[in-house]
């Protein structure tokens, strides 16, 4: 009876303490985690709707139909958001205020578009001064919402992590002092009997208590390493993944500024002017947040109209970079991964770091390789593009900055946003793939638990039965 109580209290006690732990690991994976990427998400098609209506504004008659293909992601995205939170909780207010600051931003950009100068000449100014406070909305009060918003989204996975930590110590004491309990209640039994019946060994009850020991060392193997497993997947996969996420943003911010600069071009005005030295600016500074080497990303902020300038980029050190990069992508592509490590170069920066990140785990290094290769490409064509339009012709350089063909720069830039994509497609994955073999580990214990328990009381009450009818 003894073993029969322990055995009940084991498995209720033990499967508590499971529940407690998957429940906050599900609330981790499927709860925490897909609020905040979708939060990340919002963030990235508010920048790329900046980015696409800005090149609309250039001529770019496809950017139109993405910006379009834009809002409607956006407006799905919000109302998933919204549907994850409560109607209290401060992420819903900023989510409120992403929605009724996007009326706002698509009433500027329809205006924009209705006093376009290819419609109406006379409203040129009016197109242009449009068109700048729409993009000026979108930056300073929608992505800002939709930042506060992922900011807000990410705490709760922080939160999420912070409890599943705390219920590991308290679930393993839980479901670990009841089978403990047991086993001692078997062994006691064995030694009783071994005294009173002068037999060494019970055989079944034997059995049953080996058993036990091995469920309790699988129990807490499984219950560490899931800890780990999620901790790690935290730690690397989707940390990752954000800094992905706002790698994009910082993207399609920088790819409008460019648009926005030569927007600004088509009358030089003392004010127009001092409007392109912001953008330049602005490109300058989200270029070096991802990459900062040789000092490519300082052409543009360096660029003066009508005076003259010190070009402070290093080519002969970007030349050896690329050099260095294609000698590390070749020893990868042919197995030397000793020699590609050896080769592939140090560069500061977010893409920098991914490079580092993907190489030597050999897990899409060659989507890293490519997001810094076409990265520094696009910023050599930007610099083509200012250089143009300075010193040539405007036209030109709008061409070569919403033409799709090779060596333009929606070329390169499209190819460095697909390594992006697939890079954060590898972390999403990664991600999703420990946690479900976590939850799935920890899935398994109590049922586990319940046959073990099972079989050591019917093992045990036979071990017994044995030696009553023996000896009575």
């Amino acid at each position: 009876m003894a073993i029969i109580g322990f055995s009940l209290i084991a498995y209720f006690a033990a499967a508590a303490a499971v529940g407690r732990l998957e429940t906050a690991a599900v609330r981790i994976g499927y709860e925490a985690k897909p609020a905040a990427v979708i939060a990340q998400k919002l963030s990235v098609t508010l920048a790329d709707m900046d980015a696409q209506i800005t090149d609309s504004s250039l001529g770019n008659g496809q950017s139109w139909s993405r910006y379009t293909a834009d809002i409607a992601t956006a407006v799905s995205l919000v109302t998933q958001a919204e549907r994850m939170v409560r109607d209290d909780d401060p992420e819903a207010d900023a989510l409120r205020n992403i929605q009724l600051q996007l009326r706002s931003y698509y009433q500027l950009v329809g205006g924009s578009s209705v006093t376009s100068p290819d419609i109406f000449v006379s409203n040129e100014q009016l197109a242009r001064t449009t068109t700048l406070w729409a993009s000026r909305t979108m930056r300073q009060d929608i992505i800002a919402q939709a930042r506060n918003a992922a900011e807000l989204a990410s705490r709760k996975l922080v939160d999420a992590y912070a409890e599943f930590q705390g219920d590991r110590g308290f679930s393993a004491v839980l479901a670990v002092l009841p089978l403990i309990l047991l086993l001692a209640a078997l062994i006691a039994t064995q030694i009783f009997l071994t005294r009173r019946t002068h037999r060494l060994i019970n055989v079944p009850l034997l059995i049953s208590t080996l058993g036990l020991v091995v469920f309790i060392g699988w129990f807490t193997y499984v219950a560490e390493t899931g800890r780990a497993t999620i901790l790690v997947a935290k730690e690397t996969a989707f940390d990752d993944l954000q800094v992905l996420y706002r790698a994009k943003v910082t993207a399609y911010l920088m790819k409008a500024d460019e648009s926005m600069w030569l927007f600004e071009l088509r009358k030089a005005r003392f004010e127009q002017r001092r409007l392109r030295g912001f953008y330049a600016r602005s490109f300058s500074d989200s270029a070096r947040q991802l990459i900062d080497i040789a000092n490519v990303s300082q052409f543009p902020a360096a660029v003066v109209e009508e005076a003259g300038f010190t070009d402070p980029v290093d080519h002969a050190t970007l030349d050896a970079t690329q050099l260095f990069l294609d000698a590390a992508a070749k020893s990868r592509e042919a197995g030397r991964i000793e020699e590609a490590t050896k080769n592939m170069p140090r560069i500061p920066g977010i893409l920098g770091d991914e490079l580092r990140r993907f190489g030597p785990a050999g897990t899409e290094w060659k989507s890293s390789y490519e997001a810094v290769t076409y990265l520094l490409r696009y910023l050599e064509i930007d610099r083509r593009i200012r250089t143009t339009a300075l010193g040539e012709s405007r036209d030109k350089a709008v061409q070569l900055s919403i033409g799709g063909g090779e060596g333009g720069a929606d070329w390169a830039f499209s190819r460095m946003d697909a390594a992006l994509d697939r890079m954060i497609a590898t972390d999403d994955a990664s991600f999703d793939s420990r946690l479900g073999t976590a939850i799935g580990n920890l899935t398994t214990l109590a049922p586990l638990l319940a046959g073990v328990l099972f079989i050591a009381t019917l093992l045990s009450g036979f071990g017994l039965w044995q030696r009553y009818r023996e000896y009575r």
